[in-house]
């Protein structure tokens, strides 16, 4: 039997490939993002940082046994206090004093993942924030390899092929494994593909004055 990750990963290779050569990887790994760009994108995942939690809170309550459930709660602690300042102080260093208002496609992408989150079982939930984190990791992977001149910028890429990540990413995983049950799987493939999708028009946003 193939590996689920792997599947998921190969029937949505176009989706995928898009994001990975999106304008926004392609200006980061030229050392080319506007300093603008970069701002508007940052107060954009802010924004989502609230919706990331409310999407871990529904895989809580959906987790089958304790040790998933301590192990999603350390991520929302995270989430709530580390990323959050993380982000805030990112916005500072770049001298963000205000919040533009999101966009269709930011607010597009919100929606799309917290409904995914309030119906699916905790198999689809967890593939849902696979495709999301394995495709920041997978490109921030080689932009790290040619460091930015930008300090915020290389200090937020770097953040995502740390071991804290990347680890993050091998439990989703492992999730996913473990949890996708056999005729769930076609559920999985589209939600993961849209995942990505949402993902090309979260990145296309801060593009859009």
């Amino acid at each position: 039997m193939s590996d689920i990750c792997e599947l998921l990963l190969s029937r949505n290779q176009d989706s995928w490939d898009r994001m990975q050569d999106h304008r926004f990887v392609r200006d980061v790994l030229a050392d080319e993002l506007d300093r603008k760009v970069f701002a508007r994108y940052l107060a954009f995942a802010s924004g989502f940082v609230e919706t990331a939690i409310s999407i871990f809170g529904y895989a809580l309550t959906r987790a089958p046994d304790m040790a998933r459930k301590r192990y999603l709660i350390a991520a929302l602690r995270s989430l709530a206090l580390d990323q959050m300042r993380n982000l805030d102080e990112a916005r500072a260093e770049l001298g963000i004093t205000d919040t533009p208002k999101a966009t269709g496609l930011v607010r597009a992408f919100g929606r799309g993942m917290l409904e995914i989150a309030k119906t699916g079982s905790f198999g689809q939930i967890m593939t849902s924030m696979l495709a999301a984190q394995w495709m920041d990791q997978s490109w921030c992977s080689r932009a790290a390899a040619a460091p930015s001149h930008d300090l915020v910028l290389r200090r937020w890429v770097q953040f995502h092929v740390e071991p804290t990540f990347t680890s993050s990413v091998e439990w989703l995983k492992t999730q996913v494994r473990e949890h996708v049950l056999p005729d769930e799987t076609e559920s999985a493939v589209a939600i993961f593909g849209r995942v990505l999708e949402l993902e090309v028009d979260f990145h296309t946003a801060p593009y859009q004055d």
